[in-house]
């Protein structure tokens, strides 16, 4: 139920009362502004919900192909680091000069020595003391040699490991091979040319020296079928594992020979 009151001098407009709950909440309901009330507002609250998942997949959906991104340019830069070493050592290949085949350039067939059988004997060296000789014949030789080109060794066979020397070899006349003070080793060995042309001891071979020359003659020396190296040990090298090598070489060309003691 409204009251209603008039005013005197002023329009006949009725003028609102309070006229208790019922008419206050008809008022302040028309005092709403649109589209603010409760309704409105529920509907805007709910399509922001609505909204959320939305925007986050579309986020994630972001990240994802950030990463993908990501994933392709080191792939990308992999395989142009791959491309470019491969191109590298293609250039390198070009580069140097293939090499030179064995059709080219055949194998050179050495100098081969033959070498008799030796044979065991002993020498009186300084008195009282007696080392043990192996007396081996030169018999042929596919190309000419001399001292300067041929090299003794003194190896175990079945590993080819030399046997050195600690002393130097003893005083070597042309007509003896031990004319002085013996070396001591236990291992100690050389080595004395005996030419058919020039006397029977010409030079001497030493694990420390090599070659050097028996009293006066000159060297080098001429190596010529007939000649002998023998041997000359503090101990007996015969039937015990090893042989005396040749090696050394003419102009590039290998020398091979040797025989077992």
């Amino acid at each position: 139920m409204r009251a209603v009151s008039y005013r005197s001098g002023r329009s006949a407009v009725p003028e609102r009362v309070y006229a208790g709950p019922s008419t206050s909440r008809r008022w302040n309901r028309c005092l709403r502004v649109p589209g603010k009330d409760r309704a409105g507002s529920s509907a805007s609250n709910s399509s922001g919900a609505r909204d959320r998942p939305a925007r986050r997949t579309a986020r994630r959906i972001q990240r994802i192909a950030g990463r993908q991104s990501v994933r392709r340019l080191r792939s990308l830069l992999v395989l142009l680091a791959i491309l470019a070493f491969v191109a590298s050592m293609i250039g390198i290949y070009q580069a140097v000069p293939p090499a030179v085949t064995s059709a080219s350039s055949p194998a050179v067939n050495p100098i081969t020595v033959e070498l008799d059988r030796p044979v065991t004997g002993r020498v009186a060296c300084g008195g009282s003391i007696v080392l043990y000789t192996e007396v081996i014949g030169w018999n042929h030789s596919s190309g000419p040699l001399t001292t300067a080109q041929v090299y003794v060794e003194l190896q175990e066979l079945y590993d080819h490991e030399w046997v050195g020397a600690r002393d130097p070899p003893a005083k070597v006349t042309h007509s003896n091979l031990c004319a002085g003070s013996p070396p001591t080793g236990p291992f100690d060995w050389y080595v004395v040319l005996g030419s058919p042309d020039t006397g029977p001891y010409v030079a001497v071979f030493s694990y420390l020296n090599g070659w050097a020359p028996v009293e006066e003659t000159a060297l080098p020396v001429f190596i010529s079928p007939g000649a002998t190296l023998t041997l000359v040990s503090v101990r007996s090298y015969a039937d015990s594992g090893f042989g005396i090598t040749l090696f050394g070489a003419v102009g590039g060309t290998p020398i091979d020979g040797g025989v077992s003691l």
